[in-house]
């Protein structure tokens, strides 16, 4: 008994209890810079055309790209997990990691996990024609709330509600270090 009284007593000394929320996110990229890595996105221009303010915002714009056929996608990525023909071409889908919904949190320094999988994140490809137009990312999202007891400048507890982190959820699921998709780098044998 007296051990789960020093557990408990550690707990509101230190602060919190902490809940964390995972969900789904959807964003539309237009002209898309994408790499020779399956389903992942070049990073560097991805960032310098969100910048801070731009993750708030679901669909975004990016200056054209190299232009991608079909042929030069699929030489780079393989097949797609699935083809949907559209009015004015063609969507493929490539599916990634699985996706999570639930609750998670540290309550009196227990993790309390009540996840579930829902899916898996994707890329789809959307085509005007024969070249790429837009990618819509599906990516799980994470949004934080906590409440702790603050023991400096006066004390007293403190709760806090963050916003679904957009820009951690794109990035860790669609974020690549290969080289940028170009017309070259599709055809090149072992760009799979």
């Amino acid at each position: 008994m007296l051990r789960l009284f020093i557990v408990l007593g550690a707990t509101l000394t230190t602060g919190c209890a902490f809940i964390g929320i995972e969900s789904n996110a959807t964003r539309r990229i237009d002209h898309p810079h994408l790499t020779t890595e399956k389903a992942k996105l070049n990073c560097d221009e991805l960032d310098r055309t969100l910048g801070v303010s731009g993750w708030r915002n679901p669909s975004v714009k990016m200056e054209p790209s190299t232009i991608v056929t079909k042929e030069q996608l699929q030489a780079a990525w393989g097949m797609p997990d699935e083809v949907q023909t559209v009015s004015d071409g063609e969507r493929w889908t490539y599916r990634t990691r699985l996706r999570w919904n639930g609750l998670w949190g540290l309550i009196l320094v227990v993790p309390v996990p009540l996840l579930a999988p829902t899916g898996r994140e994707a890329m789809i490809v959307e085509f005007s024609g024969d070249t790429v137009q837009t990618v819509e990312a599906r990516y799980q999202v994470s949004r934080e709330l906590g409440c702790g007891l603050v023991l400096m400048h006066g004390g007293g507890w403190s709760c806090s509600a963050g916003e679904p982190n957009h820009y951690y959820g794109l990035h860790s699921s669609f974020c690549g270090s290969a080289p940028r998709l170009s017309a070259e780098q599709a055809t090149e044998p072992g760009a799979k």
